[in-house]
């Protein structure tokens, strides 16, 4: 006589099964809530954790290297002088992408603050509460060991940012990809660092008068100050995403006359690769001189500055005076110049 599994027991194996079925099937969107505690604890090393850089960086840069080719294709120039310009920006696409590719920027993405077609976002730091109303996201499987986030602002036109999860053994999950809706919601390539060398290669100069401290409504101070501590942390973060936010469209860069943001990405990405780690402190009150073109305001303050590359063992320290034209046009501030006089420099 055969022995009989009794009933229960059958019941505790499908039991069991069911629910481990359910726990593999939600296994990536508990990667994804761990991602979000991670973002809302402002906890870089916790996010870290759950992305496969290398991957995220190569797939932003064949974006960048497609969107190139096909500009090119499009243009069909016979200006053999553009075509070297296209070639000197592809090879220069890992650098804007290495400062691109960041916990605190993929962090911004995961709190659906996404770059739109101008480069902004709407607001908030990747401890900030992210605006859920504003924003539609989408998960869902593409495949057995393909994930996706879908990110879109509703009053965007265009398609969402997706942000793309591999399976990372059996059970675990990482971030592997990137896919943007255009070209403009990713960080463009250009040319030589300006900003590197006002710090390390101009001579110290004599500190030139403050400009005088107007009576301007206290919003419109407050605002323009807040606006200071903005621009200063986002540097201190080497955070290129925030910091292109602060710029206008065309700017009066150090020495190199008005440049295009495509211009500050590469040269702010080139210098926080070079310097990874960067340390400024505003160590005078900001003084606030309204110009005569509407809207537009100079700003002038004193930094201490330290930059540290661990790497080569190197860093440099002074003190130096930043001086921002700001360009306000309602609740919106930009940057339209911007100049610096190093006081003094020491190189260790």
């Amino acid at each position: 006589m055969q022995n009989k599994t009794p009933s229960f027991v059958k019941f505790a194996i499908v039991a069991a099964v069911l629910l481990f079925g359910i726990w593999f099937y939600f296994t990536p969107y508990l990667v994804v809530d761990r991602m979000k505690q991670a973002v809302e604890r402002n906890d870089p090393v916790a996010m870290s954790e759950c992305i496969d850089f290398p991957a995220v960086k190569e797939s932003v840069k064949m974006y960048l290297s497609a969107e190139m080719g096909k500009k090119m294709r499009e243009q069909k120039s016979d200006n053999p002088f553009e075509a070297l310009g296209y070639m000197l920006a592809n090879s220069m696409i890992g650098t804007v992408v290495d400062a691109f590719v960041t916990p605190q920027n993929l962090a911004l993405m995961m709190s659906g603050i996404v770059p739109d077609n101008n480069g902004n976002h709407g607001g908030g730091s990747p401890g900030a509460p992210s605006g859920n109303d504003a924003f539609d996201r989408k998960l869902s499987y593409d495949g057995f060991n393909t994930f996706n986030m879908a990110i879109k602002r509703r009053a965007d036109v265009g398609g969402p940012i997706v942000l793309s999860f591999r399976r990372d053994g059996l059970f675990g999950w990482k971030m592997s990809a990137i896919r943007f809706p255009d070209a403009s919601s990713v960080p463009a390539v250009v040319s030589d660092s300006k900003a590197e060398r006002a710090v390390a290669t101009a001579p110290p100069v004599e500190q030139s008068p403050p400009p005088a401290l107007v009576e301007e409504p206290q919003d419109v101070s407050e605002r323009l100050r807040e606006f200071v501590n903005r621009y200063t942390e986002a540097g201190n973060a080497s955070d290129l995403v925030t910091m292109l936010q602060l710029y206008g469209d065309r700017v009066d860069y150090f020495q190199s006359g008005y440049v295009d943001k495509n211009f500050i990405a590469k040269d702010k990405g080139a210098y926080y690769t070079r310097w990874p780690e960067v340390y400024c402190q505003v160590n005078s009150p900001v003084r606030i001189q309204q110009l005569s073109a509407h809207g537009r305001y100079a700003v002038e303050y004193e930094i201490a500055y330290r930059v540290n590359n661990p790497a080569k063992k190197t860093h440099i320290e002074g003190e130096a005076t930043n001086q921002l034209y700001l360009q306000v046009d309602g609740n919106n501030i930009s940057i339209v110049k911007e100049n610096q006089l190093v006081r003094s420099r020491a190189r260790q």
